[in-house]
């Protein structure tokens, strides 16, 4: 049995994957690993033991061709496929959820047995056949409500259950770090600068703790690229107490030194979802730009300090959150990471709460939440109009002819997608709808109405807890 990990996205992503290779080949001991991922990043897949075969794709070699002449750029792609096809895999599981890689997806997937991930229908439009690639696509993002972590999600597609043993740290690394000394480590960048703090802050962060006299070493990590933002940290910091490793260490070395931290610091980034393999605890400093419940740390006692922007963060609640910490005593304002599923435990509520329960209720089959936001039953009296009317029309169509009914079927869409102005929270029933109709592979007209006409009327019935009319408190709670 040979399985094919399709893994596109960038380092973190990789990481995050392990877990699910190490618990499909626990699944299914006889069976061959296989990853693609980009060339650039195939370094992630390094230690991983369950791995017999690593493909790389050369992603600017391709694109160059491609701007060259795209019949040599199609050329060079199918070529790459076609190495891999003759694997014949009895799995393709797309980890990437991105539509570019929805194509490899179904190019490789062919020959395939079972394919999991965003794929393609045989016409080449987008295909969304498993019911966590739907979910992924309608509610899983920065602007979406999902709280779910994506190693959850992931293995949910899969099929798999994780244990502690899927997150053990690379095989071959070494344990034993070069530093002896009692530190902590702290990577100032990130993926993106609005996922991270200012080296003006950051340096202030690191002299209010130092000033602690705690007994820990401030031992600096990251790429080459986060050289620069040194400068800012030694000018308002002694030299003694701060080892800086920006830019002089290889991902493998990266492991030990974070093994044997007291606490890693920093935004989202590599460096997080390394922690989860060396079981460090982790201060990961989030923002409303970032989804720290999907990419956040799981390691014990890790926490989570939510800030709005950057900007708004103060140095010394960073400060005091390192000291509580490694002191035991966290700050109440931090969110803890749980074993369980959600990831981490909320002591206080956030503006999307009710958001989470609404998606909890279409998808997981809880109660509906309650609300007395007249701008959400407004948002949803129109959404309902709107419905009854694609319903009316595509019931015209079956018996009438679909031809006539195409020119009103796309404006009654378009006006469907424009409720979200009325109400953003109505979103998360407009891209559930979305992502069923999404799912409707390649039919005749007739069929693909039919298929339609049942994703409106589900619509309808999921819709009636916050209907006026017609509703009782027991069809609430039993989801109409």
């Amino acid at each position: 049995m040979k399985i094919l990990i399709v893994q596109l996205a960038r380092l973190g992503d990789i990481y995050m994957s392990w877990p699910i290779a190490r618990a499909l080949k626990r699944r299914n001991p006889e069976a061959e690993i296989h990853f693609l991922v980009r060339e650039r990043f195939a370094g992630a897949l390094e230690g991983l033991e369950c791995v017999n075969q690593t493909h790389k794709f050369n992603t600017p070699t391709v694109f160059e061709k491609l701007v060259d002449s795209v019949d040599d750029g199609i050329s060079c792609l199918g070529g790459f496929l076609d190495s891999l096809q003759v694997q014949n895999y009895d799995s393709v599981i797309n980890l990437s959820f991105s539509p570019v890689s929805s194509y490899f997806t179904y190019y490789l997937g062919q020959t395939a047995k079972e394919t999991y991930g965003y794929t393609r229908f045989s016409d080449s439009s987008f295909a969304l056949k498993d019911s966590i690639s739907a979910y992924y696509f309608s509610q899983v993002g920065v602007e979406k409500h999902n709280r779910f972590h994506l190693i959850d999600i992931f293995a949910s597609m899969c099929g798999v259950d994780l244990d502690e043993d899927d997150f053990a740290y690379p095989v071959g690394f070494t344990f034993s770090s070069p530093i002896k000394d009692s530190y902590i480590t702290v990577q100032l960048g990130a993926s993106t600068a609005n996922k991270t703090l200012t080296p003006f802050i950051w340096a202030r962060v690191i002299k209010n703790f130092l000033s602690a006299h705690m007994g820990y070493k401030v031992v600096l990590i990251g790429s080459k690229e986060e050289q620069d933002l040194v400068s800012e940290i030694y000018a308002f910091n002694s030299h003694t107490d701060i080892i800086n490793l920006i830019g002089k260490t290889s991902i493998p070395e990266l492991f030990p030194i974070i093994k044997n931290a007291a606490l890693h610091v920093g935004g989202d980034s590599l460096c997080v979802q390394i922690t989860n393999l060396t079981k460090t605890p982790c201060l990961n400093l989030s923002f409303e730009s970032v989804k720290f419940w999907e990419t956040g740390p799981r390691s014990k006692g890790s926490y989570v300090l939510l800030n709005i922007q950057p900007s708004h963060v103060e140095s010394t609640e960073v400060a005091n959150a390192i000291k509580g910490l490694l002191s035991k005593k966290p700050l109440p304002q931090l969110i803890e990471a749980v074993q369980n599923m959600p990831s981490y435990d909320l002591k206080f509520n956030l503006i999307n709460d009710f958001e989470w329960a609404l998606v909890k209720a279409i998808y997981l089959n809880e109660p509906f939440p309650v609300t007395d936001d007249i701008v959400f039953f407004k948002g949803m009296e129109k959404l309902n109009q709107t419905n009854s009317l694609i319903i009316e029309t595509l019931e015209s169509a079956l018996d009438n002819g679909v031809g006539k009914f195409v020119k009103i079927l796309a404006s009654c869409d378009e006006a469907f997608m424009g409720i979200r102005e009325i109400s953003p929270k109505v979103s998360v029933y407009i891209d559930w709808c979305l992502a069923e109709k999404i799912k409707v592979p390649p039919l005749t007209e007739i069929e693909i109405v039919e298929s339609y006409l049942k994703v409106h009327n589900e619509l309808k019935l999921l819709m009636r807890p916050y209907l006026l009319e017609d509703n009782t408190q027991d069809e609430v709670k039993n989801h109409g």
